[in-house]
């Protein structure tokens, strides 16, 4: 044979090599990157739910104030709880309302600690307490407190 079509038959040879681990370099590149479908909705924090909340309740007879005390276990560290009292059944009832505020980010860790909170309000002594958790009612399980302790 001669030399030149030794040297272009090695040539061939080597570009052909070359263009195998070429196409299987970027084959790899796209089988490693994760694959996201368009039509598959990204999955959605679980809801939030509370079906009993604990209350101790401290009375201030000479003001006539109520203040309710608690805590709640929020989802993540990021999220925050909102809370209302209404006056319903003209002052013989208090509605208070609690809503957690949803927080998103990558920052935001799972809460080991529980949310304290206290709610305070101008009422009669003998009022009923409710209560409500992002628009459902919950049960109230009311403590009261012992005489001389404060909220």
């Amino acid at each position: 044979m001669n030399k030149k079509a030794i040297i272009l038959a090695v040539l061939i040879l080597v570009i052909i090599v070359c263009g195998m681990f070429i196409f299987g370099f970027l084959t790899q590149k796209e089988v490693m990157a994760p694959s996201v479908d368009p039509l598959v909705p990204e999955p959605t924090p679980a809801p939030f739910t509370v079906d009993r909340v604990d209350l101790k309740h401290f009375y201030t007879e000479s003001v006539g104030a109520h203040t309710l005390v608690g805590e709640f276990m929020l989802p993540t560290s990021c999220d925050t709880m909102t809370d209302t009292v209404a006056l319903v059944e003209d002052g013989a009832r208090a509605l208070v309302s609690f809503a957690v505020i949803r927080a998103e980010g990558s920052e935001c860790v799972k809460n080991t600690a529980p949310t304290p909170f206290k709610i305070g309000f101008l009422a009669k002594k003998d009022i009923t307490i409710d209560a409500v958790f992002e628009g459902e009612e919950v049960e109230v399980s009311l403590t009261e407190a012992q005489p001389g302790e404060r909220p």
